[in-house]
């Protein structure tokens, strides 16, 4: 069998093919495009192909480089933590909850407050006699 054969049944160019006979693994194309030609000519010359994927990612893979966003790439994903959202949405309907109580009742944020103290001066009297 010749390298045109076998470019002509695997749809490889003569030219990879001949870069995989010759170990030139840097004139093959980067990426997952190498690792499925090397698999099928593999499999074609009725080799196991996982020992030669392994000993080619071990010595010439490298990892397909993404480009920066700022260079059009993917944009980075933003995400805060969950507590801290939890814990804004708790502060932000705090507020507006005073913020309306003390519009519409100004009096009453204060009769609010006095209350709270009085529950807490009792809270405390009941820790310290019990």
């Amino acid at each position: 069998m010749t390298l045109v054969q076998i470019e002509n049944e695997l749809k490889i160019r003569m030219s990879y093919l001949q870069a995989m006979e010759d170990e030139k693994f840097t004139l093959l194309p980067r990426g997952p495009v190498t690792e499925q030609m090397l698999r099928s000519y593999a499999t074609y010359l009725g080799i196991e192909p996982t020992p030669l994927l392994e000993e080619f990612r071990k010595h010439h893979y490298v990892e397909p480089v993404e480009p920066l966003p700022a260079l059009g790439g993917a944009a980075l994903q933003r995400s805060f933590p969950r507590w801290l959202l939890v814990l804004l949405a708790v502060g932000l309907a705090l507020a507006i909850s005073l913020g309306t109580i003390y519009y519409l009742d100004p009096s009453g944020v204060q009769n609010g407050l006095l209350a709270l103290q009085s529950y807490v001066n009792q809270l405390i009297a009941s820790v310290r006699g019990g």
